[in-house]
């Protein structure tokens, strides 16, 4: 077991104690430790590689991981990405924005935990900027939401859209294209400073001073801080007025205190705020009566809430404000519900009363009448209720205040909940008069700005009887619009949806808005009209809670009923506490004011035929007109001022009729024209301006019918005509469109990836479109033409639109409309892969050049033959026969190599140049394995062609997807025709490919990214795709020219792309292609297998046979006296037993095996030692043959040996071992 143990224990342990003496010997392990280190090396290069590949990926790959370990991430700033974050999930302080790639990059520095990011989020043209800015510092992940790219912008149905899409085919598909790339995005293609890269894998104290500088300061800083901070508390102790004390015992006692607990560090002081507050009331008891008239139906219901909220406003206003010498005195006048009552009470108020302002009248139709007195007579007019938008007006009613929010100020929330949801189509329902109509005007615009269209305005009288509501209801149950838009007040509207829900229209796929008009009055409706409004949407304007409006609630809830016994549990709405503010801001304005003023101009005129032409001018009419406009106050619904007369626009709520009431989902503000599920500043709010339009960001919405599941927003009709749909024939690449005829009936089934987004493209169509696929293919079933036949078949009328792998090229545009794609878009070019690594028996010797390994070579002898003249003559070891000292010299500094040598060196000289050596080799060791390492993992597998002018040179085949495009183009680059091979299904290009151009086969591919895509899942690492060669649109639909469809089913494929149903189609056809079938064929191609290292093994099998073969004829030559023997008698298979006896004795005629004297010696002895140095235990010999009883075997021995052998031998070892016992030196 010595003989093999020895190498085993040098090369993977290196601490062997066995030495090896002879030269060939030593030769052989030399070899082999070579070997040896080159196999470890190469198992630690090979395994640092796949883990360096591991560890070249990026840090985060789950958009779910960041979003769940709360890290930042970044977006260009006013980009639309936000929007597209909050939809994945991501909290809004989550996300922080960025100027430029430099600032992406410092954020990314930062990293979250200081504020920065820890993934950033944008377009791929300005990642892929971003990336070849700073090289292999990051890396794309696949997109996380897909978009169509950079498009110019044109106002809605611009005849120029379809001529510059057209153009801008031509141009993308010219090398105009790439020239303009080449411009501004080359100059980013490669690393700006490779030696700052290769600098980088390296970590220095360069990297890493600024953290220990700063850790350095902190600490420096925090104990100067401390130590002045303690030497200032004990300062007396260094000033004791002690003179007998000595500097020196103070400081000790000064230590003694700092190693002592702090025991004042727990004692903690209250400070008590004795601050004093001080109210100054003065109370002037001398004030001035203004009248004031209220025009109100004070014998309804609202009538008497509304008046009692106006009499409290006054109450709690004038006990809060005691200084102020002026109070409003009420005149109430009945409007009994009519217009004409209404301007009578207001005429007699002004005529006879000589109000200063009058408040009301309730409705719009009453209001335009007053507003008129108001003008003429200077008497502002203040309306809590009047919302029409046709009363305004700062230059025709200047005197005119309307005190509650413009029906027009909501049209905003009610277009971005359409638009948000995506309907396209929406009927408004109105009621026939001024309230109704005022504002059908601003909803039509508004919806037309949205694209919206508004093909039918259902008008119902205020009158209407059952049957004419019903009537009309199934009138708009037969169009196919679904959504409704009701303005009406509650008398009418709690009709309306009450014989909606008898005739089945709150079901599931109806959409019902209200305005506020029947939404302010949500909280006060019967359960019974609540139960015939289940899943309506309402907009209203939003009152914030405050304490404030709760105590007025309660104190408002006990009053009235005082006021008011017969009505039983009255509830209070935003009309009264806007009646309550009006009044408060009216109060504050005839104060401001000024007292003195109160009278009347009466006109003298001979001629008066009517009361309006002696009702007379207010003095103070435009005083109180510009103090209203500058009132500003905190009321009970909010800040409260007048700007042109109009309530400064207040907040909307989005609220859901369910259950028993009603559930506010989100809020809507005309500052921000954002939908939000949670009301914020306009700072805030102003950074999501882009999502409004993406998903509505608002709560969970149960819409009519109990359903959960957003509304189409319409039905399909019954009676309309189907488009014919032409679909592509296709033998192969069945994965995109598949055509399957029924055996008995013979209809076709049409499926894959083209069919399943098409049909999921018309379902988010806001409008219904029936259709059914026609396969384009003979009557025996095969294809009737190429795709561009089959696109001709649209401008002829033979089909409405062709769906299928059609790709959008220009000459294909001039005769039809193409939607936006839906694929990836590009043609490639695919070629086999060599693996560069596998078929090359001496990578071994790659990683260091020639000059390198002889440099080496030569210096492992110079190094041998320096220590041997710095030792030969001081030490034993490098002392014997010349071709031992030679031997042994090689030797030492060969077994350097894997520091495994065991002669020692004793002179300083000779141990300094070792130490350097050594030095020497572990670097040059450790490069190699770093160099061999970079080998293995930069990408062995390499195209066989990488440029399409080679293959021309070369003559070689190139295959196509027979019916395709992609002949001409391959002409267009230089290809002959008879070089063109076309194939028909992944399996025929990859027999093609098999082949070879020598056999008729192919070098090369052409064909479009999705199907080269397709083509490489299916194959795996065969084949690789180069950048394409030629750049088109990608897939789209085809449609007729000037097509009214190409818009909506273009933003509908945007809508599909970007959503989860995309990702679903993709999964379905392409996911089973997206790792290799073999898996174990991958994962030995990234293992080092023999073939790599024949020529290594071959150098040391070449090394132990030749010096065996060496060895074995200097034996033989040396006893060849026993082969010719002159003994006839003795066999020559004697004769060899007795060559095989001697080859396995003891040389004893080896200087190894005699002492100074020349005397042999057998058994366990040490080296000769002729100095003082203490035997070492490498100096050892184990190659004695020992016998039963442990003693030294002879019957091996020469028989001419002297017989007193042994006794000298044993003589000889205890002589030996006992010089250096002693003189040991101590260490």
């Amino acid at each position: 077991m010595k003989t093999f143990e020895a190498p085993l224990n040098i090369k993977l342990e290196q601490a062997s104690g066995e030495r090896v003496i002879s030269n060939l010997g030593r030769f052989v392990v030399i070899v082999w430790c070579f070997v040896v280190l080159i196999l470890t090396q190469s198992y630690t290069a090979s395994l640092t590689s796949l883990l360096t590949v591991q560890q070249l990926k990026p840090t985060i790959t789950e958009v779910q991981e960041l979003i769940k370990r709360g890290e930042n991430v970044g977006y260009q700033k006013r980009s639309f990405v936000p929007g597209i974050l909050k939809q994945l999930g991501f909290n809004e302080n989550k996300l922080i924005f960025y100027n430029s790639p430099e600032e992406c990059d410092e954020l990314f520095i930062k990293g979250t935990a200081k504020g920065g990011i820890a993934a950033a989020f944008d377009e791929v043209p300005y990642m892929r900027l971003f990336i070849g800015q700073y090289c292999s510092k990051y890396t794309m992940t696949e997109p996380t939401f897909k978009t169509a790219g950079f498009g110019f912008v044109f106002p809605l149905h611009s005849p120029l859209v379809p001529d510059v899409s057209r153009a801008i085919l031509n141009v993308t598909e010219s090398e105009k294209m790439k020239e303009i790339e080449d411009a501004y995005f080359k100059k980013h293609a490669s690393c700006p400073d490779s030696s700052t890269l290769a600098s980088s894998n390296s970590l220095g104290m360069n990297s890493f001073w600024g953290l220990f500088l700063i850790a350095g300061i902190a600490a420096i800083l925090a104990l100067i801080i401390f130590m002045a901070i303690f030497v200032y508390e004990h300062r007396n102790v260094l000033k004791k007025p002690d003179t007998r004390t000595s500097i020196w015992t103070r400081i000790q006692v000064l230590s003694r205190i700092f190693i002592s607990r702090d025991l004042s560090a727990h004692t903690f002081k209250e400070k008590e705020d004795t601050a004093m507050a001080q109210q100054n009331n003065n109370t002037n008891t001398n004030t001035t009566q203004v009248n004031v008239g209220v025009v109100l139906d004070v014998n309804n219901e609202f009538g008497k809430i509304w008046l009692s909220c106006i009499s409290m406003a006054l109450s709690d206003f004038y006990t809060n404000s005691h200084d102020y010498k002026t109070r409003l005195l009420l005149n109430i006048r009945d409007s009994k519900r009519d217009v004409v009552a209404a301007a009578a009470a207001a005429l007699d108020l002004i005529k006879n009363v000589q109000v200063q302002a009058i408040i009301g009248p309730e409705n719009s139709m009453q209001t335009n009448f007053v507003i008129d007195l108001g003008n003429k007579s200077q008497v502002p007019i203040l309306s809590f209720s009047a919302t029409s938008p046709s009363l305004t007006s700062s230059i025709k009613t200047p005197y005119f205040f309307r005190g509650v929010t413009n029906d027009s100020s909501q049209i905003g929330a009610i277009a971005a909940l359409i638009k948000a949801f995506g309907w396209r189509e929406a009927v408004p329902i109105y009621v026939d008069n001024e309230f109704g109509q005022g504002v059908i005007p601003y909803l039509t615009d508004a919806l037309q700005a949205i694209d919206t269209r508004v093909p039918y305005r259902s008008v119902i009288s205020p009158m209407a009887s059952d049957d004419q509501i019903v009537e009309e209801l199934y009138k708009l149950m037969t169009m196919q619009t679904r959504v409704f838009i009701v303005h009406m007040l509650p008398s009418l509207g709690s009709r309306i949806f009450a014989k909606a829900k008898q005739i089945g229209m709150m079901e599931e796929g109806f959409v019902w808005i209200v305005t506020d008009g029947l939404a302010d009055f949500f909280d006060t409706f019967e359960q019974s009209v609540i139960d015939s409004m289940q899943g309506v949407i309402g907009v209203r304007p939003f009152v914030p809670r405050t304490k404030k409006l709760e105590s007025f609630q309660v104190r408002w809830k006990k009053k009235f009923q005082q006021e008011n016994p017969d009505i039983v549990d009255a509830k209070l709405n935003i009309f009264g506490l806007l009646a309550y503010d009006v009044t408060v801001a009216l109060a504050m304005a005839v104060e401001k004011s000024g007292v003195g003023n109160f009278r009347f101009d009466k006109q003298i005129t001979n001629n008066v035929s009517t009361d309006l032409e002696a009702i007379g001018v207010s003095e103070n009419g435009q005083n109180l007109v510009k103090a209203l406009s500058s009132t500003r106050f905190r009321g009970l619904t909010g800040d409260y001022s007048f700007v042109d007369g109009q309530l400064h626009s207040l907040a909307f709520q989005i609220v859901n009729v369910n259950g028993y009431g009603t559930r506010g989902i989100g809020f809507w503000t005309p500052d921000n024209r954002v939908l939000m599920r949670k009301l914020m500043n306009s700072s805030t709010s102003n950074n999501n301006n882009n999502n409004s339009a993406s998903k509505p960001n608002l709560g969970p919405i149960i819409w009519p019918g109990d359903s959960v599941s957003v509304p189409k927003g319409w039905e399909i009709p019954t009676n309309q005509k189907k488009l014919q749909i032409g679909v592509p024939m296709k033998s192969g690449f069945s994965d995109f469109v598949k055509v399957k005829f029924d055996t008995e009936t013979n209809k076709p089934t049409v499926t894959g990836y083209c069919i399943d987004v098409f049909d999921a493209v018309m379902k988010t169509l806001p409008y219904a479109v029936t259709y059914e696929y026609i396969p384009f293919a003979l009557p025996d079933g095969t294809s009737a033409g190429t795709y561009n036949d089959l696109i001709y078949q649209v401008y002829l009328g033979k089909f409405d639109v062709v769906v299928g792998d059609t790709t959008i090229v220009a000459n294909r545009s001039r005769n039809v409309d193409f939607t936006l794609p839906y694929t990836e878009s590009g043609v490639s070019m695919i070629v086999p892969i060599k693996d560069n690594k596998k078929k090359n028996a001496w990578v071994f010797l790659k990683p260091l050049t020639w000059d390198l390994w002889v440099t080496s070579a030569c210096f492992f002898v110079f190094i041998g033959f320096v220590v041997w003249v710095l030792e030969h003559r001081i030490n034993e070891e490098f002392r014997g026969p010349v071709e031992y000292q030679v031997g042994t010299s090689f030797w030492f500094s060969f077994s350097t190599m894997v520091f495994s040598q065991r002669e020692r060196v004793i002179s300083n000289l000779g141990r300094f140049v070792v130490i350097v050596w050594c030095f020497v080799v572990l670097i040059l060791t450790q490069s190699y394995t770093a160099s061999l390492t970079s080998l293995l993992t930069v990408q062995q597998l390499k195209p066989t062609i990488t440029d399409v002018q080679e293959l021309i040179k070369r003559g070689e085949n190139v295959g196509y997807q027979k019916g395709s495009f992609v002949p001409g183009i391959l002409k267009q680059l230089g290809f002959n025709e008879n070089k063109l091979i076309f194939y028909n299904s992944p399996e025929e290009c990859d027999e093609l490919f098999i082949k070879g151009s020598a056999k008729g086969g192919i070098a090369a591919a052409f064909d479009e990214v999705p199907y080269m895509r397709l083509f490489i899942g299916q194959y795996c690492s065969k084949y690789t795709m180069t950048e394409p060669t030629f750049k088109t649109a990608g897939f789209g639909f085809v449609f007729p020219l000037h097509s009214p469809l190409v818009p909506d089913v273009s933003r509908a494929i945007l809508n599909v792309t970007e959503s989860e149903k995309m990702k679903e189609i993709e999964d379905a056809y392409f996911k089973k292609h997206a790792s290799c079938p073999e898996s174990s064929t991958l994962v030995s191609s990234d293992s080092l297998g023999l073939n790599s290292f024949w020529g290594l093994f071959l150098i040391a099998g070449i090394a132990a046979i030749l010096s065996l073969i060496i060895f074995m004829a200097i034996f033989v030559y040396e006893h060849r006296n026993v082969l010719k023997k002159s003994d006839p008698r003795t066999s020559i298979w004697t004769r060899i037993r007795v060559l095989s006896r001697i080859f396995i004795s003891r040389d004893l005629s080896a200087h190894t095996f005699k002492d100074k004297s020349g005397i042999a010696v057998t058994g366990h002895e040490p080296s000769p030692l002729t100095h003082h140095y203490p035997a070492s235990q490498s100096s050892y010999s184990d190659f004695a043959l020992y016998g039963e009883q442990g003693t030294p075997s002879t019957e091996n021995t020469d028989p001419n040996m002297n017989p007193n052998f042994n006794d000298q031998a044993t003589q000889h070892i205890v002589h030996v071992i006992q010089i250096p016992n002693s003189n040991h030196e101590k260490p």
